[in-house]
């Protein structure tokens, strides 16, 4: 987001692996990619 830097715009591809979200706060973002790391 150009107004706010603490807010991602999500694209296509992103909005896939965020769940769906249009926009994504930076501190939000660790949570949603989380899942997709092996544990």
């Amino acid at each position: 987001d150009p107004d706010n830097k603490k807010i991602i715009i999500c694209d296509e591809k992103l909005r896939k692996v965020l769940g769906g979200k249009e926009r994504v706060g930076f501190l939000e973002i660790a949570g949603l990619i989380n899942p997709h790391f092996l544990k």
